[in-house]
Order: structure tokens, then sequence, then C-alpha cells
């Protein structure tokens, strides 16, 4: 194996330098990443660095208020506070309400029966599971790349920063985007419920089911839309049961003084906004720009303009090109990362799925032979790894947020602009 990845004369020397690198960088990572979650000090690592596992903390959290039997009081702060320093006593403030749907907690209750510690371990592990399952699957239902182009790609993906903050803070995002990415499949390829099924954690993130779901409606697949109909009563029942008729039927209220007000409950407005500095969608742009009220209007304009612009390419799809539907799927991807109320740089790992269904060949030496905008679209994601940590690293004067969400963001545009022409151009 070393004198193959050592010979000059081989065409694909780099790719196998390539992939030889993203293996030792994700070894490297790996052995970090197990010192620093180590489960005889997971809390004191918490307390001493809010970035790690918070997001985890606030599943878990939440699990705990539902298996307590204090779920009418989800919401109260205070609540969450005690539950918080019972687990982190040293724990030191930040913003850490607890906002999501009221039936969240049900999904992470099999958790419980580990301690706080060893749950996360159990869930990055499922969550990594999943997503490479997601990307196996549509491997075979897309596009059946070489093996050594999938295990760059899957490498790359591994190492990239998204996946690394997704890993640290203990995100939902891989089990997520696997339901994003089965949902597609069972839009266009399979009605099959073992695609359906795993779709449920889809509905755990308001903005996500939003955006997709006209989608469904669209295709007029009524199998699908009775099970999400089903889904939905199920998990209002349970959002009735433990959290009650109140918080259930406020939450869209709640979700909007969190997200827009900036004066719900623990978050006020400088909270928020620290929040916002992260993003890597318009709505940074927008909230640099415009006063907040400006900002929140805009941002939802563009957020529907990107539903009803996602609903014109389905129904204006070539349904008998299977490079147009690739074409179709990657632009509504790679919209939904633009206009997004609320994306952070995790949150780019959902554009695995365009990669993963539009590039045929992983070999460096083929891709630079490629049309322009096919070549830049392939390079991009061909060195996704190494252009994301440098956005993440760069550190330019007093506005260092800036250059690292702005780059994001103009990746973003780049690879939406050229997924939609695509999309235009195949759909003869």
């Amino acid at each position: 194996m070393f004198k193959k990845i050592i010979d000059f004369s081989d065409k694909n020397f780099f790719d196998r330098l390539y992939v030889f690198t993203l293996f030792l960088v994700s070894i490297t990572l790996i052995a970090t990443w197990l010192e620093i979650a180590n489960p005889s000090k997971f809390a004191k690592t918490i307390s001493t660095n809010m970035f790690f596992f918070c997001d985890f903390a606030r599943y878990y959290v939440n699990a705990i208020i539902l298996s307590s039997g204090h779920g009418f009081e989800i919401y109260n702060p205070s609540l969450q506070d005690n539950i918080y320093k019972t687990l982190i006593p040293d724990m030191k403030p930040f913003d850490r309400f607890i906002d999501y749907p009221p039936y969240t907690g049900v999904l992470f209750l099999p958790l419980l029966l580990f301690s706080f510690g060893n749950a996360y371990l159990v869930f990055v592990v499922f969550s990594l599971l999943a997503f490479y399952f997601l990307i196996n699957t549509f491997r075979k239902q897309f596009n059946n790349i070489s093996n050594l182009a999938f295990l760059g790609f899957s490498l790359g993906v591994f190492v990239s920063t998204p996946m690394v903050y997704n890993i640290f803070l203990g995100q939902l995002n891989l089990i997520l985007f696997a339901s994003v990415g089965l949902f597609f499949i069972s839009l266009l390829k399979s009605n099959s419920l073992k695609y359906l099924l795993p779709q449920i954690v889809f509905l755990f993130k308001p903005h996500y089911y939003t955006y997709f779901f006209p989608l469904m409606l669209l295709s007029g697949k009524f199998k699908n839309i009775i099970f999400y109909a089903i889904v939905m009563v199920f998990l209002l029942a349970i959002s009735i049961k433990f959290c009650g008729w109140e918080n259930t039927i406020n939450y869209p209220k709640i979700i909007y003084n969190i997200t827009f007000n900036y004066h719900h409950n623990s978050f006020s407005m400088e909270i928020y906004r620290q929040q916002i500095k992260f993003f890597v969608s318009l709505r940074y742009l927008f909230d640099i720009i415009f006063p907040q009220f400006i900002s929140n209007a805009v941002t939802l304009i563009f957020y529907f303009a990107g539903i009803l612009l996602s609903c014109a390419m389905f129904f204006k799809r070539n349904s008998n090109n299977s490079e147009n539907i690739a074409w179709m799927v990657s632009s509504i991807i790679t919209l939904f990362v633009v206009v997004s109320p609320h994306c952070f740089t995790h949150d780019l790992l959902i554009l695995v799925i365009p990669a993963l269904i539009t590039i045929k060949n992983w070999n460096l030496g083929q891709i630079i032979k490629l049309d322009f905008e096919y070549r830049l679209w392939c390079l991009i994601f061909y060195f996704f790894p190494v252009w994301s940590w440098i956005l993440s690293l760069v550190k330019i004067g007093p506005n260092s947020y800036d250059c690292r969400e702005l780059g994001h963001l103009f990746v973003d545009l780049v690879l939406f602009i050229i997924a939609f022409r695509m999309f235009l151009k195949t759909r003869k």
C-alpha cells in the first residue's frame, strides 16, 4: 500500500497522497476527541469551555426535564439552570436556553440509561453511523463512484470543520442530514418504509421541514404525506402529554421571540446578536447592513422566496433526466443554506448531499479538464476540508468573524449559482 502511495508515475498519485493525508489527519482528530470526551472528566471539560458538548447538554437536559415529570415547565429558565447545575456544578453562565420543539426530549430519553459522558459517546457513534449510512445509500441510489473516490470523499468530510464542530458540539445534525437525504430518496426514488421512518428526525427542526415539506405536497405522493401527517399528530400528542397544551400551541410564538425579538427568557438582544455573528447565511449579511426589524423582515422574505423557487424547480424538473434531478436537489439544498434564518458552520455539512450526487469522479487530473463551472464545483468539494479549515482559522484584524462567515457565505452563493445554472442547462 505504501509503495502505491509514493509511486510518482501513477496518474492517481496526488489523489492517493491526498487520501493518505486525510487519513492521518482523521486519526489525529479521533485521538484528540477521545482525550477531550473522556467520560470521567466530561462535566469538567464543559465547565471550562462552553464550546465543547454544549448542544448535547441541551438535549440531555431536555430529556431529564421530560423524564422527571416537569415537562409543563420545559421553557422555564430557572428549572433548566437547576438541572444544568446538577450535571455540571462548575459550569460558567452562557446562553444555553432550551428552545427545541417540546417533543424533542423524547428522542433522547433512551440516552438517560447512560451517564452524562457515556451518553454523549453513544450519541456520537450512533450519529456517525447514521450519517455514513446516508452517504453509502446515496452512493448506491444516485452516483456509484469508485471505492477510492468514496474513501477520499468520506475522509474529507470527516476532517472538515463542519463535521468536527458537529462532533464536539454534540449536534443532532448528522442524524438530521441523514433524514434530509432519505427525504429526497423517498421523494424521487422509492416509497419504501425504510426510507420514511428515519425521516421522523426531520421534524425536529422547524425551519427544515417548513422549507422542504412543500416539495412532498407537490409530488402528490399521498403515502408519504399521510405518513408525515400521522407522525406530526403523534408528536403533537406527545408534546401535549409531556409538556402541556399551552407549550405546544405557543411554541411558534416562543421560537419567534427567541429568533427575532431577542427578549425571551434568558435571551437578550446582545446574546442573540452574538449568535448571529456565527451565521453563514444571508441573515448574517442582512444583520450587518440593516437595523434589526428590517433584517428580520428581509430574512423571512428571502426564506419564503427560497421555498417558492425550490417548488418552481421541482415543478419544472425533467423527471426523465437523472442529471437534471441531481442538479435540482443540489440547487434546492444550496439555496436553503443561503436563505436559512438559522445556519452555522456546522450546518454546512448538509452540502455533502449535493456533492455526492453530482460529482462522478474524484480524480484531480480529470477534474481540471472539465468545463469551468463544473470544474469549480468539483474543486470546491474536493478541497472542502482544506478551505473549511482556512476560513475557520482565519484572523484578519478585529473583524475576523466577518472574514470567516462572509467567506463561507460567498462559497455557498457560488455553489448555488453553479447548481442552478447546471439545473437550467440539463432541463432540455
